[in-house]
């Protein structure tokens, strides 16, 4: 049986920035949401019910320009929520854990995770991080180990400013104490940052990496990709790449090591008595939802292959004449 998305606004909002926004605003309109499709090229974002048989009213085939489909359950993945904070609202994929470990350890455990240490340099994610620990200390990604009095920030590699010092420390911190706090902590008697030793075995809140402003989701089906030609597609997966070329219905199945994950491309058969026929169609592809890792595609491949497209079909057209 073949399954459809079925969504819940046709078309989507226009011009969302990022997949990150897109996942919120389903979430905050349509709380009964179960999944969302988000073009990175088109900035276009479409909340969706769930995936339906295609016998089912309001659920039709997915059109390549429309983007990926995603879990709204998998927005973040892997153990992490999608929070809100400040007056501008900003958005981040957290995670607090339930257990203690060294700064360094916390650091570690953090990337197999997919994150970092949060970084804290406004008082709203300071905020933001208290209410999530409930008060308690906690690490965060911050430390002046590789050279005294220059803490670098986790996340981004960064120095810490006098701006954000006076925003989030207590006052007369970091004092780098008898000489060994090289490492920095939500101090739970402050509720502010503090530096610490090292070596002391706090809990931790991770931050779910961001990149190019787009929070890489650890939970989804496969990336498909259908180019203008109507010729290829190709799916993406954890372990496993396939790609195939073909004019007809094609179904195939690809496992993973943590999911079946089947698609379906269609494309209209092409006339055999007009050439040009196959160039009008327009691909479609259905996915059932299985789990996956996704792997960013860049916008600059995906202009260079408009590109390429472009100037084949030219060369198509001047072979005619």
């Amino acid at each position: 049986m073949d399954f459809l998305p079925r969504r819940l606004k046709s078309p989507g909002w226009s011009q969302v920035p990022t997949v990150l926004e897109c996942a919120h605003q389903t979430l905050q309109e349509y709380p009964q949401a179960r999944g969302y499709l988000f073009s990175a090229v088109t900035r276009l974002c479409t909340p969706v019910l769930w995936l339906e048989s295609s016998a089912r009213p309001g659920a039709r085939e997915l059109e390549a320009d429309e983007g990926t489909l995603y879990l709204a359950a998998g927005v973040c993945g892997n153990g992490f929520t999608l929070y809100e904070y400040g007056t501008e609202g900003e958005l981040a994929c957290l995670q607090d854990s339930d257990t203690l470990a060294k700064y360094k350890v916390a650091a570690s455990t953090c990337a197999s995770w997919g994150g970092y240490l949060a970084s804290v340099k406004t008082a709203a994610k300071l905020d933001l991080l208290t209410k999530i620990s409930g008060g308690q200390s906690r690490w965060i990604g911050l430390d002046d180990i590789d050279v005294e009095g220059q803490h670098i920030w986790q996340s981004d590699g960064s120095t810490l400013t006098s701006a954000e010092k006076e925003a989030v420390f207590a006052s007369g911190e970091p004092n780098d104490l008898n000489g060994n706090e090289d490492c920095v902590q939500i101090r739970a008697s402050s509720q502010q940052l503090n530096d610490k030793p090292c070596y002391y075995a706090l809990k931790f809140v991770s931050n779910l990496i961001e990149k190019d402003d787009v929070i890489k989701e650890r939970r989804r089906t496969a990336t498909t990709k259908l180019n203008k030609s109507d010729k290829k597609a190709t799916t993406t997966t954890a372990t496993t790449t396939t790609t195939t070329t073909t004019t007809t219905t094609t179904t195939t199945t690809t496992t993973t090591t943590e999911a079946t994950i089947r698609f379906t491309t269609t494309t209209k058969k092409e006339n055999n008595n007009n050439s040009n026929s196959n160039s009008k169609n327009k691909n479609k592809f259905l996915i059932l939802i299985g789990e996956g890792e996704e792997e960013e595609e860049e916008e600059e491949e995906e202009e260079e292959e408009e590109e390429e497209e472009e100037e084949e079909e030219e060369e198509e057209e001047e072979e005619e004449e």
